[in-house]
């Protein structure tokens, strides 16, 4: 009975969340990084009450690389009192000043889960690389803490009059 009414709320709880994450970004050199993280990170998070917003973001906000180097950035996501079955996002960052190069699972929705997706694409478009990773709870409690969904590495491949 528990179970049955557990997913009858996350069917009825199951909404998109769209986020924005400005003015975060990766310094290159004199550069800095925007298309790195000054993304339209879109987001969708999958949670059974509609108490608070999730706040989702890209961390760290900033951090100095020189063109060659490697970095990664984390996805995190704090859940403000909802509880989350599910997460999935959209990254996306300027393919000529970086390459996207792994992208791994993060602690946040614990081990019982399935990936949904998991790709990169460095030639999206003619402008812009994507990123997209998303999984969901097989079973079990759903998430209440803060935590991170992934971690993406990526490599400073160029400067471009001073934004990288």
């Amino acid at each position: 009975m528990k179970e049955k009414k557990e997913e009858e709320r996350r069917k009825k709880g199951v909404e998109n969340c769209t986020r924005s994450v400005e003015g975060a970004g990766v310094r290159t050199g004199t550069g800095l990084i925007i298309a790195t993280m000054a993304l339209a990170l879109a987001l969708c998070v999958v949670f059974a009450q509609s108490a608070s917003a999730v706040q989702v973001s890209v961390i760290p906000a900033y951090q100095e690389v020189r063109t060659g180097e490697n970095f990664t950035v984390s996805i995190y996501i704090d859940p403000e009192g909802s509880e989350v079955y599910g997460a999935q996002y959209y990254l996306y960052f300027a393919n000529t000043l970086l390459n996207a190069t792994a992208q791994a699972k993060g602690p946040f929705l614990g081990d019982n889960t399935m990936e949904i997706v998991n790709e990169i694409n460095n030639t999206f478009n003619s402008t812009h690389g994507i990123t997209k990773y998303g999984e969901t709870i097989l079973g079990g409690s759903a998430v209440t803490q803060p935590g991170i969904l992934a971690n993406i590495s990526f490599e400073a491949i160029a400067e471009e009059n001073g934004i990288s």
